[in-house]
């Protein structure tokens, strides 16, 4: 593997693992937003945590496969 290669995987990998990384703390904060909200908003809390925990796994299958050999 040629330097220049190796240098654009690692960083594809970085990039790939602070998205990572921001999307947990993105589910994190909805979570925690949804567990304090009153019942009336409960239903739109739940909604915005469950795109963040779609988007957090995305994101680690994105990092989980720059990973794997």
């Amino acid at each position: 593997m040629n330097i220049l290669r190796r240098e654009r995987l690692v960083d594809e990998l970085l990039e790939a693992y602070v998205e990572w990384r921001e999307s947990c703390a993105r589910m994190s904060d909805a979570y925690h937003f949804w567990t304090s909200e009153p019942a009336p908003g409960d239903r739109i809390a739940f909604g915005l945590y469950v795109a963040a925990l779609d988007a957090e796994e995305h994101a680690a299958q994105v990092y989980a496969g720059l990973v794997r050999p």
